[in-house]
């Protein structure tokens, strides 16, 4: 269950943040047409794009539009109205999906627009990547190691030799000592908490000599 759970690669259920620094019809229109589809959902709406960096940083959103001063006008003029289209690539895979996703909403939006008889509309998206812009894939498997490392180490080895101790016989021999459970289990816990530490250490040592992870912040 877990592993088919977290080894999904659907994209769905996007949380969207929209930049519209003067509101007008049709950005009001663009809003309410993703809002309408089930795969978006619209959490915030700001006037500036400077709320992006927080929300991004919480994982709030995973999608930003951010539209240009006075949308509808420059859209009415068959001008080239450029939207800025910024997405959450920790992710590379998902990145990319959710990024196609919003292309091809505002793909159809322009098109709705654009229908006979009308002026043309055009809408120019330029795209930016946070935390991966180059969407290299060992920035987001090579860090991923460490939990799995951690997890095979501490947790099931630990099991494992508290298992051959009950397998041996010599478990009754640990209880009836005068050691309490809690000194027994950490006693079997910490050599593999000090084997699993020095093993994170040479991933990450190996992220950024070999596979060239940048490393941020503390």
């Amino acid at each position: 269950l877990l592993f088919g759970y977290a080894l999904r690669t659907d994209v769905r259920d996007l949380r969207v943040a929209v930049v519209d620094p003067t509101p007008d019809v049709l950005s009001l229109r663009l809003r309410g047409r993703l809002e309408a589809t089930p795969r978006f959902r619209i959490v915030n709406v700001a006037a500036s794009s400077g709320p992006l960096d927080g929300l991004f940083e919480r994982r709030a959103v995973d999608v930003a539009i951010v539209l240009p001063n006075s949308f509808a006008e420059g859209l009415a003029r068959g001008d080239r109205t450029p939207v800025l289209l910024v997405t959450d690539a920790s992710d590379p895979n998902s990145g990319t999906t959710m990024q196609s996703y919003v292309r091809a909403a505002l793909a159809d939006f322009e098109s709705e627009l654009s229908g006979p008889g009308r002026t043309p509309v055009r809408i120019q998206i330029a795209s930016r990547m946070r935390f991966n812009p180059t969407l290299e894939s060992a920035n987001l498997f090579v860090p991923g190691l460490i939990a799995l490392v951690l997890t095979l180490v501490s947790a099931l080895m630990t099991a494992i030799s508290l298992s051959r101790e009950k397998e041996q016989g010599t478990l009754e021999v640990l209880l009836v000592s005068p050691l309490r459970p809690w000194q027994i289990i950490v006693g079997k816990v910490l050599p593999y908490l000090g084997l699993g530490f020095a093993i994170t250490c040479l991933v990450l040592v190996a992220a950024r000599v070999v596979f060239d992870v940048p490393l941020r912040g503390s």
